[in-house]
């Protein structure tokens, strides 16, 4: 089932650091398990907040990615932490991409790429 998350023209900020394997986690059955089970408590929480309708927005979402990047044991590169670490020093919210040892956030932050996030078909944003 997709749903909606009502968060429109964002600025979303991001960078990459290095990939992650996606065959290493869906072929190991421990740490495909404890991503699942992750993703099912971080699904729930969206859900909530989709169904109370209350505090439905970006920093609440990048926390519950957080959430899950660390209870799914994802997260665990040094510069990837560091740098999350770093971003919410200074007032911002930032958590892993999946999968790939990358960041977003709500706030600029060293070498990082702006996008905005929008409810719209594919088109240029200028």
């Amino acid at each position: 089932v997709v749903k909606k998350i009502p968060i429109n023209n964002a600025d979303v900020y991001c960078k990459y650091f290095s990939k992650i394997s996606t065959k290493s986690i869906i072929t190991n059955s421990q740490i495909k398990n404890k991503v699942n089970n992750a993703a099912s408590i971080s699904l729930n929480k969206i859900q909530q907040l989709l169904k109370s309708n209350e505090n439905i927005n970006f920093k609440n979402i990048i926390k519950i990615s957080k959430e899950f990047a660390i209870s799914s044991g994802l997260l665990k590169d040094k510069k990837t932490i560091e740098t999350i670490k770093n971003i919410e020093e200074n007032n911002g919210n930032a958590s892993m991409v999946m999968l790939g040892n990358a960041i977003f956030s709500d706030k600029p932050f060293e070498g990082s790429i702006k996008f905005k996030i929008s409810d719209k078909d594919a088109h240029l944003i200028q």
